[in-house]
């Protein structure tokens, strides 16, 4: 690929316009929830985020994916256009990792393709996409010969993080009276935040 060397003199244009500049979306995204918190920032399907609730968010999930993944690492985002979907991506810019948008339309060998193609072992969706529980679609990963470590679920109000293999927690689905000795854990295996 043949990308063309950035032109120095346009660049400096366009900051001094105001055009182009260091911040971004998560960092306007954080100004907005100092400055104007109790102010709507994003209304969708019945969802309605104050800047103060939007950035909370940001900050939950990012605190997740520094916790799971090093930085520079990829994590998969099975989402429609969503307030979750705007989440993801900022908290991707966070905690600086990288987001792999997979269409909300995605097959399962898209899907698959994606996630291995990235080398991504975290999958972000929410409980359910297009009529199936999350555990199914990371079921059929692993089925493709594609294992998911991390599942975090983005239902509001909650983001739910499944740590551990899947086949230890498809295993605990069995035996619900399992406890993990790590502090904040929940039964199921799951941590949950409540925004």
């Amino acid at each position: 690929m043949n990308i063309p060397a950035q032109d120095a003199q346009l660049t400096a244009e366009y900051v001094a316009q105001g055009w182009w500049g260091d911040l971004t979306v998560a960092d306007y995204v954080a100004e907005n929830a100092r400055e104007i918190p109790d102010r709507i920032a994003y209304v969708a399907d019945g969802t309605r985020l104050t800047w103060k609730e939007y950035d909370e968010q940001i900050d939950l999930l990012a605190t997740a994916l520094v916790a799971l993944i090093p930085r520079g690492a990829r994590f998969g985002m099975l989402l429609p256009d969503s307030a979750e979907f705007h989440v993801a991506l900022c908290a991707a810019e966070r905690s600086g990792t990288v987001a792999v948008g997979m269409g909300a339309r995605s097959g399962r060998d898209e899907v698959r393709h994606l996630m291995s193609r990235s080398e991504a072992t975290v999958l972000v969706m929410r409980e359910s996409h297009r009529d199936r529980a999350a555990l199914d679609h990371v079921a059929d990963l692993a089925e493709d010969g594609w294992n998911v470590d991390t599942l975090i679920i983005v239902d509001p109000p909650a983001l739910s993080v499944s740590t551990g293999s899947m086949e230890a927690r498809r295993r605990s689905k069995r035996s619900r009276t399992r406890r993990s000795s790590r502090p904040g854990r929940a039964r199921r295996g799951r941590t949950s935040w409540r925004c």
